[in-house]
């Protein structure tokens, strides 16, 4: 998987393994000002993410809260994320 999602301009870089901490801190560092990082941005299309997002932005959540939510997909779905945590 290394090397596969390599952003444009990224290529030969070396790109951390998909599983681990690194992953979304090298896509978060490779993007440019007001995209998203490109290992999420197919995720943009998909119908809730902007309902999501308003219900974010409506309800005010902080970064802890975010962060509690996703503490708690993962808790739900089993798995573990890379993102990182924004109170870290």
């Amino acid at each position: 998987m290394a090397g596969s999602l390599a952003p444009p301009g990224i290529a030969g870089s070396a790109v951390p393994d998909g599983d681990s901490g690194d992953w979304a801190r090298f896509f978060d560092a490779a993007r440019k000002p007001d995209e998203l990082p490109a290992d999420v941005r197919h995720l943009a299309s998909r119908k809730l993410v902007p309902a999501l997002l308003r219900t974010i932005d409506k309800r005010q959540l902080g970064d802890k809260d975010i962060a509690k939510l996703i503490a708690e997909i993962d808790q739900r779905h089993g798995g573990q994320t890379t993102t990182r945590r924004a109170t870290a």
